[in-house]
């Protein structure tokens, strides 16, 4: 009797001894889990320390991206409306709740969203592009020439729309507050980006190019050439008032005409279509908005009453 009791309490001791080791076991087994999924997790989660630095992206890609998005903010979004809509209030074409009939105030939030595409969506992206192509083998000079002369063009535009901007410390995450240089540096230094673009393209290698994804020129070498020249002598045009030294460089593009954009056939177009994810911008506004019906983009008074007795023949081509 004493030795079945002692062997009952024997066995439950066993039996509750395996429980608590088996729940501790399991207890142990999920943290030890938890641990190891921390770990991983934070091994996951650190795979990118720097956002600012993509690996192992084409350069088409980040082209692509960085063009399509200024097409579209250049063409119909936050970069056209507000300019767009100023001229024609203060032209007292009709302001249509835009503000006043002679007074147009530009919101903040446009502004904004348009500096942040020549810094952030577009600049930065051919930046990264131009990275890209340098470290490829071998080096891609041709996407490197046609990142500069699109760069070129969105400094151009953010000094004539800002006056001073930042250019030499842009883009570079030793300066989280670049500083702003002054306009007629910025526009030297677009000047640069032309001549350097023009001078990269390397005409022996013409598949070594962005073509797919080159929206305007479908990689075409020479149109891109014209299109430098084009840019550089509206670039100078816009200096030579203030800067007569310019005009040396001027005269020299007038004597070669042939070099620039000299037809509508060559003009620098991005191409919209039918598909509604490939609409313009403004028709879609008009679409969306209005029913299909324009009353949102009115002529120019000052312009329309000049031509409107000389019964000038572009008014049907200008306006409806």
């Amino acid at each position: 009797m004493g030795c079945e009791f002692a062997c009952i309490i024997l066995i439950e001791y066993k039996r509750n001894f395996m429980k608590q080791f088996k729940r501790k076991l399991f207890i142990y087994g999920i943290t030890a889990s938890l641990l190891t999924a921390g770990v991983s997790c934070k091994k996951y989660l650190d795979i990118n320390t720097d956002p600012t630095k993509a690996t192992n992206v084409e350069p088409k890609l980040l082209f692509g991206y960085a063009i399509t998005t200024y097409s579209e903010n250049r063409c119909g979004g936050d970069g056209w409306l507000p300019l767009a809509f100023m001229s024609q209030a203060i032209a007292t074409g009709g302001s249509f709740g835009w503000g006043q009939q002679d007074d147009y105030d530009i919101s903040t939030y446009s502004l904004g969203n348009v500096w942040k595409g020549y810094y952030n969506t577009s600049g930065n992206n051919l930046q990264l592009a131009i990275k890209a192509a340098m470290a490829s083998t071998p080096v891609n000079n041709n996407a490197i020439a046609q990142c500069k002369i699109v760069l070129a063009e969105l400094m151009y535009e953010a000094t004539t729309l800002y006056g001073d901007v930042p250019y030499t410390e842009a883009w570079n995450s030793s300066f989280p507050y670049p500083k702003y240089d002054k306009q007629k540096d910025v526009l030297e230094n677009v000047l640069k980006l032309l001549d350097e673009g023009m001078a990269q393209f390397d005409e022996s290698n013409p598949n070594l190019i962005i073509k797919d994804y080159d929206l305007f020129y479908n990689g075409k070498i020479a149109s891109w050439k014209k299109l430098g020249n084009s840019l550089k002598f509206r670039t100078l045009m816009l200096m030579v008032d203030a800067d007569p030294s310019k005009a040396s460089a001027i005269g020299a593009l007038l004597a070669n005409p042939e070099n620039m954009i000299a037809s509508t056939a060559e003009n620098w177009r991005f191409p919209y279509g039918k598909d509604a994810s490939m609409n313009n911008p403004k028709y879609r506004l008009i679409n969306e908005l209005n029913g299909g019906a324009n009353n949102l983009f009115l002529a120019n008074k000052a312009v329309i009453d000049y031509m409107l007795p000389k019964n000038d023949p572009r008014i049907p081509k200008y306006f409806e």
